[in-house]
């Protein structure tokens, strides 16, 4: 087994930090996301006799909650783009939104996302600006808007400054976030756009 890279060390702590009960993972794409999280122990007390034991034990989790009325529009779920060149985010992010009620659809790639959207329509597309491969999430911006005019973009980056998020709202961003992204917060904007 590779170890974790520098982004999955971010995620695991991103997920230790803001989520208490994190449900166990089922696979998704093939890949095992249980075993990308790290361990969760809480401290319980213990008493025997008049002496104090600390002793750590495992987390119950219960089942995974599903909201299927947050995916909803005015009673249409709604359609969501993802494109971000870091698989376990992907998978991440599939997974957490798909709960909620999203119809998501992933790609690491932007030719990829493009082929996409000349198939189907998406209400959000969720875009990171360094895609890697040449093509920047600013540039997919403007292919996106073009060809869906009324698509609602979200931009993601884990380096932000000041000119490239005066950059995603001139070329038509609704929203802008910086990684590691709080899931919740994001759910919650997309459902309000």
């Amino acid at each position: 087994m590779q170890p974790p890279s520098n982004s999955m060390q971010r995620v695991r702590e991103h997920l230790r930090v803001n989520w208490l009960n994190w449900p166990p993972l089922e696979p998704v794409a093939g890949a095992n996301v249980s075993a990308c999280l790290l361990p969760r122990r809480n401290v319980g007390t213990e008493k025997q006799g008049d002496e104090s034991k600390t002793k750590a034990h495992p987390v119950r989790h219960n089942a995974p909650e599903r909201f299927p009325g947050e995916g909803m529009k005015r009673g249409v779920q709604r359609s969501i783009l993802v494109v971000d060149d870091e698989e376990n985010f992907l998978t991440l992010i599939k997974w957490f939104l798909s709960n909620r009620g999203f119809d998501i659809a992933t790609t690491p790639s932007a030719a990829e996302s493009l082929d996409l959207v000349r198939k189907r329509t998406f209400d959000v597309a969720l875009l990171d600006i360094r895609l890697g491969e040449g093509v920047d999430g600013l540039s997919l911006l403007e292919s996106l808007t073009e060809r869906q005019p009324g698509i609602k973009v979200i931009v993601m980056t884990a380096y932000p400054t000041v000119s490239c998020i005066r950059q995603a709202f001139d070329k038509g961003a609704s929203r802008f976030f910086t990684k590691p992204v709080d899931l919740k917060e994001l759910s919650e904007t997309i459902k309000s756009l």
